[in-house]
């Protein structure tokens, strides 16, 4: 998650991922805000604003098909 909105209180999903039971990664994708990101909470969440240049959109991370 980063922080979107005046002072980046508010919360934007930034990263899809999902591993299987054997721990093996199915996917991991960046997802680009709908809103300007104004907080990275990159202390937290390890994004960066270069992660963001590729990122899918949230469409695109809500029907990946696996």
């Amino acid at each position: 998650m980063v922080g979107v909105g005046p002072d980046g209180i508010e919360s934007a999903l930034a990263r899809v991922s999902i591993a299987n039971y054997s721990g093996g990664v199915v996917l991991d994708e960046y997802v680009r805000a709908q809103e300007p990101i104004t907080n990275y909470r990159t202390w937290v969440s390890g994004i960066r604003p270069e992660d963001m240049v590729n990122g899918i959109g949230i469409a695109s991370a809500r029907w990946v098909e696996l």
